[in-house]
């Protein structure tokens, strides 16, 4: 049925797609929201130490997006989406649209995430099928992994530094409690610090994206010996 959902609500693409520009813009248009363009956040107005180590914001293509979620073999209604780096909340807006048991994002500029709340206003509550949706500024490095099954998103928001330091997190709370983790990578430019991770298996990797995953049941899943 979601993979259903996802030809209907966005048109079909590559998976080698990952620049959301073009369709970027049919999204905004679609939906009266403001997701697009590049912007390289004022200093100013970044919560934590780690301006030096982001990216401009740029959104993800959301059919890409819309894609590989509708192709994981999970039950949505049981996993948690958290995006780093949620700019101007696309990703999030995308995620909105299946049934999560929570859709988070976490952005450190005041003004991109003042931006995604407002996108979150506008987009229209019957595209919503997930409930519990909530976008917070803080540094992402120090973000708390959620507890349960969770779908970690990232496109490009930050360096090497800070995408080890988020990889050590998750690495972390997944010792703590074992459980099913996706990490959705577009646009992998710091792909060697979630295949250095540890409880992380690669089990797709194109120029669009990584995905990897963490499964305690799964017997082809590395040690965690990080």
């Amino acid at each position: 049925m979601l993979r259903h959902l996802c030809v209907r609500l966005l048109p079909a693409l590559s998976e080698a797609s990952s620049d959301g520009s073009q369709h970027g813009d049919a999204f905004d248009r679609r939906w009266g929201v403001n997701t697009s363009g590049n912007l390289v956040p004022d200093p100013a107005g970044v919560v934590g130490p780690n301006w030096l180590h982001g990216a401009r914001y740029e959104g993800v293509d959301p059919a890409a997006l819309a894609q590989v979620l509708a192709g994981l073999d999970i039950r949505h209604d049981a996993f948690t989406f958290l995006d780093l780096g949620s700019g101007k909340g696309r990703a999030v807006l995308v995620a909105a649209r299946f049934p999560f048991k929570k859709v988070l994002g976490v952005e450190y500029s005041t003004e991109l995430n003042a931006i995604a709340q407002a996108n979150l206003s506008l987009f229209p509550a019957t595209e919503k099928n997930c409930t519990d949706i909530a976008l917070h500024c803080a540094d992402a490095a120090q973000w708390p992994i959620p507890d349960g099954p969770l779908v970690l998103f990232l496109f490009n928001p930050f360096d090497g530094e800070v995408m080890s330091a988020v990889a050590k997190n998750l690495a972390a709370s997944y010792r703590a409690q074992p459980r099913r983790i996706f990490v959705i990578y577009f646009n992998a430019q710091a792909h060697h610090a979630w295949k250095n991770a540890g409880c992380l298996r690669e089990v797709r990797h194109s120029r669009a994206y990584s995905l990897f995953q963490a499964n305690p049941h799964d017997p082809q899943e590395p040690e965690c010996g990080c």
